[in-house]
């Protein structure tokens, strides 16, 4: 039986006493350390994370950090059926992955959320011009910080958990129609 023989690496890839003489660059096992121009790999890709983040939140992709947004579990992506005494019901914005209502919504959302919340925002928030499209563009905004405004939230022009809270929502008639308006947590 052979006793094993370690082999050790040092900079710039050598191999020391114990392994193979040196030869061809190999690659490094994952997680160890690779010196090149006087860096780190990881201190590159650490570098690399954090202009990429910083990129991210000047462009705004990050999703909204205001204090409609502040405890949300991230973008609405549905619309969610409440009901709301024998037949009738309410329709709010929900994040699918989680079935939570804490979700957000900002400029560029398309989809059934945002069709929820113009609806409310048309419907039950005085914001009648509002054309109820499914896409959260500039009119949308202006409609929402109006009813911000309105409502005693903060006036964001960001649909979030407090704007929610705020807000009135329609009660859908199961046979067709909103019958009034409520606030609803």
């Amino acid at each position: 039986m052979q006793a094993a023989s370690a082999m050790l690496v040092g900079p710039g890839g050598t191999v020391g006493p114990g392994g193979p003489p040196p030869g061809p660059r190999r690659p490094l096992p994952a997680g160890e350390r690779q010196k090149r121009g006087g860096h780190t790999m990881r201190r590159r890709l650490a570098t690399l994370a954090a202009a990429t983040a910083l990129l991210a939140g000047g462009l705004g992709l990050t999703g909204p950090t205001t204090a409609s947004a502040a405890s949300s579990v991230g973008w609405c992506d549905g619309a969610k059926r409440i009901s709301y005494g024998g037949s009738d019901f309410l329709v709010q914005p929900y994040h699918k992955a989680t079935g939570s209502r804490n979700c957000t919504l900002g400029s560029g959302a398309s989809g059934a959320a945002v069709t929820a919340l113009q609806s409310a925002l048309k419907h039950c928030n005085e914001q009648s011009s509002l054309v109820v499209d499914g896409e959260f563009g500039p009119a949308t905004q202006r409609a929402l910080t109006n009813a911000q405004r309105l409502r005693g939230a903060a006036a964001d022009g960001v649909y979030g958990p407090e704007t929610r809270t705020k807000l009135r929502w329609g009660v859908h008639q199961h046979s067709g129609g909103i019958r009034t308006c409520v606030t609803y947590n």
